[in-house]
C-alpha cells in the first residue's frame, strides 16, 4: 500500500465521503467538508453504492498508478529518413502524421530532436501586423465588390464549386519586380505568374488573360483581388477571357477578405523573399514551386493535395501551364 503524503490525505478525504455517504449527506454539502468538486463526491458515492470500500478504492487507485506512463516511441531509420524527406519537402508535422498515421503530432513535436528529425527546417508562422482600415488609400478604381460576389455565389464561402479564385502581387527588391499569385479556393491550387514588366496594369491584364485562355476548364469563374492599381484593366480582362469571367475587390484595408491568397503569399515567400529582384526567377520556376504546393497535403483539404481535390472536382491533373 502506498503511503506517501498524497496518499495520507486521499484516506482521509475517502474517509469522509464514505462518512457522507451512510448518513445521507447531498452532494453539495459533502463537498463542502471535503473542498472538492461535487462531480467527484458523486463519483466515489457510486463506488459505495456498489459495495466499494475505502481499501478496495485504494488498491484500484494503487494499480492505476502502476500502470501510468506510456512506453517511449521508437521509429524505425526507414521511416524518420521518410519523415526528414517529406519535412524537406514542405510538409507540416501536422500533414505527415495525420496523412500517414506515423505518431501524435504533439510527440513528435516534444520529441522530434531527440528521434533524429530535422526540426529546424519545419516552418513556425508568423503573425501579420494588421493595416489600419482607416488609412488613406490612393487611385481607388471602379470595380464590383466582394459582397456582391457572396450574394450571386453564396456557395464560394462553403468552398464546394471549383471556379472561385483569388490574386495578389507579391514584390520584389525596391519595388522593382514582383510576380502574379493567384490561388482556387474550392482546390488550394496555386499558380505564380511571372511579370518582366513588373505591375504594369495592361502587361498584368495581358499576362492573366493568356494564362486563363489557355486553362481547359469551361465553367464560370471569378476572381477577387484588393484594390491595387495594378488591376486597374478589370474590365478588359471579363472581357478578353474566353469564359464567363467575373473580377470582384475586396474591402481597402481587410486582407482577411483573400485569406487563403495571404496565407499562399506567406509559403511562396519561403522561395522568393523581398530582398531578391524576382526578375531573376524564370516561368519554369515559378511553375516548380508551385507545383510542389500544390502536392503537398492540407489539414483543410483532409490531407489530400490540393492537385488531388482538383482532380475529383474538375477531372484537371493541373492548372500550372507554361507560359
Amino acid at each position: 500500500m502506498l503511503t506517501n503524503n498524497y496518499t495520507k490525505k486521499f484516506i482521509n478525504e475517502l474517509t469522509i465521503i464514505q462518512y457522507g455517504f451512510k448518513n445521507n449527506l447531498s452532494l453539495r454539502k459533502c463537498a463542502k467538508m471535503c473542498n472538492v468538486n461535487k462531480d467527484k463526491i458523486s463519483a466515489y458515492y457510486n463506488k459505495f453504492k456498489n459495495n466499494f470500500s475505502v481499501i478496495d478504492i485504494l488498491n484500484q487507485y494503487e494499480t492505476n498508478i502502476k500502470k501510468r506512463g506510456k512506453k517511449r516511441l521508437v521509429l524505425s531509420q526507414d521511416i524518420i529518413n521518410y519523415i526528414n524527406t517529406k519535412i524537406k519537402e514542405g510538409w507540416s508535422i501536422d500533414v505527415i502524421t495525420n496523412r500517414d498515421n506515423i505518431a501524435s503530432k504533439s510527440t513528435l513535436y516534444l520529441r522530434g530532436d531527440d528521434l533524429g528529425l530535422d526540426m529546424a527546417k519545419t516552418h513556425k508562422y508568423k503573425r501579420r501586423k494588421k493595416k489600419d482600415p482607416n488609412r488613406k488609400i490612393k487611385g481607388r478604381i471602379d470595380m464590383k465588390s466582394i459582397h456582391e460576389r457572396d450574394k450571386t455565389f453564396p456557395e464560394v464561402k462553403n468552398n464546394t464549386v471549383f471556379g472561385h479564385f483569388e490574386g495578389d502581387t507579391i514584390i520584389g527588391a525596391d519595388h522593382g519586380s514582383s510576380v502574379l499569385t493567384i490561388v482556387e479556393r474550392s482546390t488550394k491550387c496555386m499558380v505564380i505568374i511571372q511579370l518582366i514588366k513588373n505591375r504594369e496594369a495592361e502587361y498584368l491584364k495581358d499576362r492573366l488573360v493568356k494564362y486563363f485562355n489557355n486553362m481547359t476548364y469551361t465553367g464560370l469563374m471569378t476572381i477577387t483581388f484588393d484594390q491595387g492599381k495594378e488591376f486597374a484593366r478589370h474590365k478588359e480582362m471579363e472581357l478578353e477571357i474566353n469564359k464567363d469571367f467575373i473580377v470582384y475587390f475586396s474591402d481597402a484595408g481587410c486582407p482577411s477578405q483573400r485569406g487563403l491568397c495571404e496565407n499562399n503569399n506567406s509559403l511562396i515567400r519561403r522561395y522568393l523573399p523581398k530582398s531578391i529582384n524576382l526578375k531573376n526567377y524564370t516561368q519554369n520556376y515559378l511553375n516548380k514551386i508551385a507545383e510542389k504546393y500544390n502536392n503537398i497535403p492540407r489539414k483543410s483539404l483532409g490531407y489530400k493535395t490540393p492537385n488531388e481535390i482538383l482532380y475529383r472536382l474538375t477531372g484537371l491533373k493541373s492548372i500550372v501551364y507554361p507560359l
